[in-house]
């Protein structure tokens, strides 16, 4: 028997590296993946994390952005952090023209169609070519006030940052059909999910109800 702390962060590959951690035979860890730690207190980064939707909650009024299957990137003004606080070896390139007095909450992305797995890999890489990868914006940790604030200061940021940088578009939910609709369309051209924001929210360090994951 393997224990898992109820700290888990749901996903499949730290459960895989945590199981190949107690018991080499029984599975391959992913590449790159991190066992659970067994220190709660490092749990996981500063950052917000989500709930699974129960389907029914009423999200009308939420804020909508798409979900992506990439790598979580936070940016501390200096550097790319992951969710389990190691610093990401971003080549100069990538990171010169990120703001230095803001905190960024994001996304290494590669596209609809590809997944964390090929971001992943071109991370531990030993060309490291990331031309491919994006960064995708959609919170500002630093900021204190509403998410609709934060909305604000996010789109000022989008004349000065590089291209391969973008600010994720939120949509105003109209309600649950609504919801479905826009889920359905993002599955369609190969994405993955939706993520929904409660209106006025602060940003909530850990998990929180305020944020939901909606997906198949």
């Amino acid at each position: 028997m393997i224990e898992v702390p109820y700290w888990w962060d749901r996903t499949s590959e730290s459960l895989a590296a945590t199981i190949h951690q107690a018991q080499p035979s029984i599975i391959n860890a992913p590449p790159g993946s991190i066992p659970i730690s067994t220190n709660e207190q490092r749990e996981l980064d500063p950052l917000c994390h989500g709930m699974e939707w129960d389907g029914t909650q009423d999200v009308a009024g939420w804020w909508m952005s798409e979900k992506m299957d990439g790598i979580r990137a936070y940016w501390n003004g200096r550097n790319l952090i992951s969710r389990y606080k190691t610093t990401l070896q971003a080549p100069d390139w990538f990171t010169s023209g990120l703001p230095k007095r803001v905190t960024l909450d994001g996304e290494l992305w590669m596209g609809r169609g590809t997944t964390f797995v090929e971001v992943n890999a071109v991370l531990n890489s030993k060309n490291s070519d990331w031309s491919s990868i994006g960064y995708y914006v959609f919170d500002l940790p630093s900021l204190s006030g509403s998410f609709e604030e934060r909305m604000i200061e996010m789109e000022k940021l989008k004349s000065v940052l590089p291209s391969h940088v973008w600010v994720v578009e939120n949509i105003e939910c109209k309600g649950t059909q609504h919801l479905q609709t826009h889920l359905n369309s993002i599955l369609r051209s190969k994405g993955e999910g939706i993520m929904i924001r409660q209106p006025h929210s602060v940003y909530h360090r850990g998990r929180t109800p305020s944020l939901l994951k909606v997906k198949v």
